[in-house]
């Protein structure tokens, strides 16, 4: 029924409890595995709860789950650092804080990086911040709109700073280049990207054998965010399972093709709970 009237976009749809659709939202084969013989046998119909095994499922993609980052295209706020920050700078950064055999990745340094508007919240001069994988900034300049909305930020780096003694640690990217403006022999800074997030199909968890299932359709099962994406992504393969920090893990649903039209297409993997790890919120619960 789900595919007849297109709630779904067919039996792989990642929104469908079918063998191909969990697949394709990135259920990690050992995770169901350990997970089924957990259960043990049993001729009786079992009720389990999906996040239960969201949450087996993300031990196992942890493992091998490369880091980046990603900001969100339209709501971010611009910091420009003071500090004379070259513009082929660089950071070599583990790709998995607890397993250095997954190697190293080029994180680009730049006197304009954006971050998350809503981490900006509150900040004020004089508050030093962490930006992961670089090190500490103070805020110099707080510029805001008449709503009084943080609008852009000037900082400078603190190479002695105390990265524990700083509330904020945020993810963050150099400013995105304007399509048609790139230099010859330049890098980009990142790439286009879509995070698909997905819920559940039905509202209610347990069906009766008097309910009518379509009473219990959700209308709103999958959102979308654009954002700007860490330009290491343009090297992942379909298939593959990596952590954007402070969002989540995510399942390459499309690889990037070096066509700004087409964006790297990610589908969020669910990790069984109800709010995303570091602070960022999705745009549906968790499941």
């Amino acid at each position: 029924k789900f595919v007849e009237n297109g709630t779904v976009t067919g039996w792989d749809d990642p929104r469908f409890p079918t063998v191909r659709g969990v697949l394709r939202r990135g259920v990690n084969l050992e995770a169901l595995r350990m997970f089924t013989l957990s259960q043990g046998a049993s001729k009786n119909v079992v009720n389990m709860e999906w996040n239960k095994f969201w949450a087996e499922n993300k031990k196992e993609l942890d493992k091998d789950a490369k880091r980046y980052m990603a900001i969100d295209a339209t709501r971010h706020v611009k910091l420009v650092m003071e500090d004379d920050v070259g513009e082929n700078e660089y950071k070599l950064t583990a790709y998995h804080p607890k397993d250095p055999s997954l190697g190293k990745r080029v994180v680009r340094l730049g006197k304009e990086v954006i971050l998350e508007q809503m981490d900006t919240e509150g900040m004020a001069v004089g508050e030093q911040i962490v930006l992961m994988r670089w090190g500490v900034v103070e805020i110099t300049g707080v510029q805001t709109n008449d709503a009084g909305v943080i609008t852009e930020l000037t900082g400078k780096v603190k190479p002695d700073g105390n990265v524990k003694e700083a509330k904020r640690k945020l993810s963050w990217l150099c400013c995105p280049q304007i399509p048609g403006t790139v230099r010859k022999n330049s890098h980009p800074t990142t790439i286009p990207c879509e995070l698909h997030e997905f819920d559940n199909l039905i509202t209610k968890e347990k069906l009766e054998e008097t309910d009518n299932f379509e009473d219990f359709i959700n209308p709103h099962t999958l959102a979308t965010t654009i954002v700007h994406g860490d330009v290491g992504l343009r090297n992942l393969k379909k298939g593959e399972v990596i952590q954007l920090e402070r969002r989540g893990y995510y399942r390459v649903d499309e690889p990037y093709v070096g066509n700004d039209r087409k964006p790297l297409v990610l589908f969020m993997v669910p990790d069984g709970k109800s709010k995303a790890m570091g602070g960022l919120k999705g745009k549906l619960a968790h499941h």
